[in-house]
């Protein structure tokens, strides 16, 4: 199908060039897909962590919040879910919002103590005009645009997770960002996969994409990598991995860190940027 892409980074632990953008840690990108007949369709990646710095940048990018016709948060963690209530209540209609069905189940550190979840209950945001939808199976949004659903396979020596426990029906369990979701839009015999923090692991979830999307390579990676806490040699096994995949490019930023940004830039060469707020990014031009 014939489509324009543009992914607009919202916010992001690094700010650009561009004057009066704010930068804090967190993630957010504005999805513009155009159609042939006409059509865009506007898809708010992520919130990061509040949405006073959010509303500015969208500002100063000339973008309108009711504009947006849904949104999708990756995981439930403050740094892509903060920014959501301002949104809201900066629209002056509901918005859809697509989570991974575990959003709103929050976890745990006995050492020391630490609660991680959505900072405001799902009713109050509902108040503010979301209305919620939980995704487990991958699901088109818009044509050739899909929310993955629950990642089918992960494979645990690629995963990113932080050693919290869950409580879900009554039973403790170790948290693995089960609620995390990413966003593939294809393009012919290839896939675009953008990640949040990648929890689960980017090598697994471009494999993910690959298998639910049926497509046979990888395009355009773009978003956190979540290698920041990891060793050398975790994130030069995951490069790896991901140059088996003969990727056309690598975007990272928020969580990757420096190491893992100048390993990714090692490996991938003039294929590799490093994102900052207020960046845009014309993926597809078909």
């Amino acid at each position: 199908m014939d489509k324009k892409v543009r992914v607009t980074v919202l916010m992001d632990d690094l700010a650009g060039k561009m004057r009066d953008i704010r930068a804090h840690h967190g993630l957010s990108f504005l999805f513009e897909i155009s159609y042939p007949s006409g059509t865009t369709f506007k898809l708010l990646f992520d919130t990061g962590t509040n949405g006073i710095d959010l509303m500015n940048n969208m500002g100063v990018l000339d973008f309108e919040v009711d504009g947006i016709d849904a949104a999708m948060i990756t995981h439930k963690h403050h740094d892509h879910s903060g920014g959501l209530p301002q949104v809201l209540e900066k629209r002056t209609k509901p918005l859809t919002v697509f989570t991974g069905e575990d959003f709103f189940v929050p976890a745990f550190s006995a050492h020391p103590w630490k609660t991680e979840g959505v900072e405001y209950s799902k009713s109050v945001l509902e108040t503010k005009g979301a209305a919620f939808v939980g995704v487990q199976l991958p699901f088109e949004l818009s044509p050739d645009v899909f929310i993955s659903g629950q990642f089918d396979t992960v494979d645990r020596q690629f995963e990113n997770i932080q050693g919290y426990t869950r409580i879900k029906n009554g039973k403790p369990e170790e948290e693995h960002q089960q609620e995390e979701l990413a966003l593939y839009i294809t393009e012919e015999d290839r896939v675009h996969v953008f990640s949040g923090c990648s929890h689960s692991g980017i090598v697994n979830i471009c494999r993910d994409a690959l298998k639910k999307t049926g497509r046979e390579k990888i395009g355009l990676i773009m978003g956190g990598f979540h290698f920041v806490n990891s060793s050398v040699d975790s994130i030069k096994k995951n490069i790896e991995a991901l140059q088996k995949h003969d990727p056309l490019a690598v975007l990272a930023g928020h969580c990757t860190g420096f190491t893992g940004l100048s390993l990714l830039f090692t490996a991938f060469g003039k294929r590799f940027s490093r994102y900052a707020c207020s960046d845009r990014f014309n993926l597809i031009r078909d």
